[in-house]
């Protein structure tokens, strides 16, 4: 893996290498006490082909010297040269936390991240560092190394897990009362909003197989549940999703047709299982601009209520904008359709959401995100006196910073609040909770 990640990450060595002519060896003692001058110097060693005797150069500075950034920048680039990119990386990632909108350290960090295998985080990486406006050469090199990347990715996936306390486990009404058949009716205690502590796990795992040099097989994985072993009843929800199709290459993105199938269990039993299709489009939009646009459709048929079966189709366009190389603007906007036997329970659903990411230095990244939605069923459901119409309304902070880790994963917290405004009282929800997470992306 290592040396098709250093392939990956070759075109940016001439671009990104160290600056400057090789210098006589004589001016070694001369400025052997300014770090300036000694980083300086080991660039022109390591142009001229020297780069052992670069390294060695850096490494005999005084330890406090050897804390500059500017020594530090230097010493990993000249790691990654010489093919120690593991030990350079760490250094990189230090660097990017000190100074989160240097643009230089974020692309020699991407080359250190494919160089060692990370080929997701050495994306992220490259296309942060497009959003300063670098020179067109740079753009280019960028371009073709992002396409080096993908062409060698093959396992990709992430993890998180942890503890969820949550207001509402059992996604009910606060009401104490609804009107069934125009009668006033006293919901049960299950049925009432409940609170308690959960512990949460998601999971993606992924294998990409190239078939030509335009065309990859790809098969996805992706898995969620909440569990709540300290409730007094049993609302544990899990979804596992499969996906496999073709991944076909463009010029500035690509374009993946793929089959699905989707399975969930809802209180230890099992609750819906559908197969469909998808289709997801992926294109770079300027240096700056990122869009999505994914399509679903699947059949769903459910274990226990078959009134509810039918088809469910979504299609959501995203777009992400790099305000700079700490700042990420995502924009996106979902219309969803879903159908059912019995005509009650059909409906439309528009969606909006908008989120801001920004690193900081200290490692920290903040997330803010909001959005909401309007539902409009077809029919009246024949308990009610009206046809379902929600308003919806969520928002969501996170913090997480990169220069903690627990047996390599990130501690991460997620605050969300929910909220359903339905015109039948029984939908109404209100939902507040916290994930403390240990996550990470490989």
């Amino acid at each position: 893996m290592r040396g098709r990640g250093q392939r990956a990450g070759a075109v940016l060595l001439a671009l990104f290498g160290t600056v400057a002519a090789a210098a006589p060896a004589a001016e070694v003692r001369q400025v052997r006490t300014d770090a300036a001058g000694v980083v300086q110097v080991a660039g022109r060693l390591a142009q001229a082909g020297k780069v052992a005797e670069a390294l060695a150069l850096l490494d005999a500075l005084d330890p406090v010297d050897a804390r500059r950034r500017d020594v530090r920048f230097a010493r990993a680039v000249l790691l990654i040269d010489l093919g120690r990119a593991a030990m350079a990386e760490p250094i990189l990632a230090r660097l990017v936390t000190e100074e989160p909108h240097a643009t230089r350290i974020r692309l020699e960090h991407g080359r250190a991240l494919a160089a060692t295998g990370d080929f997701g985080a050495a994306e992220r990486e490259l296309r942060r560092a497009l959003a300063d406006d670098p020179p067109r050469a740079v753009v280019a090199s960028v371009d073709v190394a992002l396409r080096g990347i993908r062409a060698q990715r093959r396992f990709f996936g992430s993890l998180g897990f942890g503890l969820a306390p949550d207001s509402n486990i059992n996604a009910a009404t606060g009401a104490d009362s609804v009107d069934l058949f125009g009668l006033p009716f006293t919901l049960d205690r299950e049925a009432r909003r409940r609170s308690g502590i959960g512990a949460v796990v998601n999971a993606e795992v992924g294998w990409r197989q190239p078939l030509s040099p335009r065309v990859a097989g790809v098969v996805r994985l992706n898995g969620w549940g909440r569990f709540y072993p300290w409730a007094d009843m049993n609302v544990d929800d899990v979804v596992a999703d499969v996906r496999g199709g073709l991944e076909l290459a463009l010029p500035q993105g690509r374009l993946t047709p793929e089959v699905t199938y989707l399975r969930r269990w809802f209180g230890g039993h099992g609750y819906a299982q559908g197969a469909g299709v998808g289709l997801r489009a992926d294109h770079r939009l300027g240096k700056t601009w990122f869009g999505s646009v994914i399509i679903d459709a699947r059949r769903l048929d459910y274990d226990r209520v078959r009134s509810l079966d039918g088809w469910v189709s979504s299609a959501r366009v995203q777009a992400d904008h790099q305000l700079g190389a700490a700042t990420t603007l995502s924009i996106a906007g979902t219309l969803s359709r879903t159908d059912a036997r019995d005509k009650g329970y059909a409906s439309w659903l528009g969606e909006g959401d908008v989120s801001l990411y920004c690193d900081w230095k200290g490692g920290w990244t903040t997330g803010i995100s909001a959005g909401g939605g309007r539902l409009r069923g077809d029919e009246r459901i024949d308990a009610f006196a009206d046809r379902r119409r929600d308003w919806r309304w969520r928002a969501g902070l996170s913090l997480a910073n990169r220069r903690v880790s627990v047996a390599g994963l990130m501690p991460t917290i997620r605050i969300s609040y929910d909220r359903i405004d339905s015109s039948i009282r029984l939908y109404d929800l209100e939902r507040r909770r916290v994930d403390l997470l240990l996550t990470r992306t490989f």
